[in-house]
């Protein structure tokens, strides 16, 4: 009976060390796939809409890319994000101006159009799928170079797949 027990304890842990953990950019994008069902912008609730898509990209961030995202202001994070390595110039840039949009939707009472909220959602959306590690654990593809306000920039491409 003793045998039985310790053997059954045994396989329970080495099951649950076994089982793969969900990796960060699969929670996150579920997150966002579920929080756009909820059609929070179209039933006027912006701000709730803006904070918990801050704070799906905050968690990803801090999960996905061990970069400690929910203890900080916004400033103290992007502050951080530029002497870190791991995303390009252009990804801070588009996370930067994310961020800044949604706490002005959390803390100046910004009113967003819908449009703009679509456009929110594929940014961070955008910024899950480009950062997320590849097989390799490397950072997938970075996003474009280019200047955020020139047609060829982040912003402008993320227009164009909200439109699509």
């Amino acid at each position: 009976l003793l045998g039985a027990a310790s053997f059954y304890l045994l396989n329970r842990f080495r099951r649950t060390a076994d089982t793969p953990l969900r990796p960060a950019h699969a929670i996150a994008l579920e997150a966002l796939t579920y929080l756009r069902a909820q059609h929070l912008p179209q039933a006027g609730q912006v701000e709730a809409y803006y904070v918990a898509l801050s704070g799906i990209v905050r968690m990803y961030l801090e999960n996905g890319l061990q970069l400690r995202a929910p203890e900080m202001t916004t400033e103290e994070f992007l502050s951080a994000v530029t002497r870190d390595t791991r995303l390009t110039s252009a990804q801070q840039r588009l996370l930067g101006k994310f961020l800044s949009q949604a706490d002005l939707v959390k803390f100046a009472r910004h009113l967003p159009s819908l449009d703009d909220s679509d456009m929110a959602y594929t940014a961070a959306k955008r910024f899950i799928d480009e950062t997320r590690p590849s097989e390799s654990g490397v950072v997938s593809g970075p996003l474009s170079d280019a200047p955020a306000g020139s047609p060829a920039g982040p912003l402008a491409m993320e227009a164009h797949d909200a439109a699509a």
